[in-house]
């Protein structure tokens, strides 16, 4: 019962103190943004910023008005990783390309408003080529996949739950445009949230912290457990 109490504790804690980046109305500009291992530039033409890794590398990418968030990709060769359109969207470029979220509480859901950015659909399913689609968080609600861009960009929202302090949200096809994310309101009621939060339980195994959630083992690090 006190875990009952505990995980609807957070759920109403997450929804008092919901944080929103809407990518829309940040007027982003060069000095705002953060470019490690990588290069950054901007097409005039189209009116972005172009972020690309240096080959071999992990290029990491921090925007000052959005604290606590970095974008990471990895490749062989140099390839645009993500692009940054101010008063729009930040868009990963196509698959692998991560989004970390750190400082987090465990309970917290996260909703991202999002749109596949070309024709071939955006995924966060696990892919075994392209890695694991969600790591310290579990799904909430939303479609995992979304279907192909056709005409303009259509939005929706997907939310995922923290049971670490730092997710990684990883796309595994297509690639995809964010333009918000809004960290402790998952666009539910408060209900909701506490009957997604009161399915998860923490476990001592052998020494070993783990998360149960919805019949699914995790470990520490939100990793699924092979049984």
């Amino acid at each position: 019962m006190k875990k009952l109490f505990f995980f609807a504790a957070l759920a109403v804690s997450a929804m008092l103190n919901a944080q929103t980046y809407d990518f829309t109305t940040l007027d982003i500009q060069d000095a705002d943004l953060t470019v490690a291992d990588g290069t950054k530039s901007f097409n005039d033409a189209k009116g972005y910023y172009e972020i690309k890794n240096t080959a071999g590398a992990t290029v990491s990418l921090t925007i000052a008005q959005v604290p606590n968030v970095t974008f990471t990709y990895k490749n062989s060769s140099e390839k645009k990783a993500f692009v940054v359109k101010p008063l729009n969207y930040v868009q990963m470029d196509g698959d692998q390309r991560d989004l970390t979220i750190s400082g987090l509480t465990v309970g917290t859901t996260i909703t991202l408003s999002v749109a596949s950015k070309g024709t071939t659909g955006n995924s966060f399913e696990d892919s075994e080529s392209k890695g694991t689609g969600l790591t310290g968080c579990v799904w909430v609600s939303g479609n995992k996949t979304q279907a192909p861009k056709s005409g303009e960009m259509v939005f929706e929202e997907v939310t995922v739950q923290a049971i670490a302090s730092t997710i990684t949200i990883r796309t595994t096809a297509g690639g995809y445009a964010l333009n918000k994310i809004v960290i402790g309101n998952g666009g539910t009621g408060v209900e909701n949230v506490a009957a997604q939060a009161q399915k998860a339980v923490k476990v001592i195994e052998n020494g070993q912290l783990y998360i149960i959630k919805n019949g699914v083992k995790y470990n520490a690090l939100g990793a699924k457990v092979a049984e």
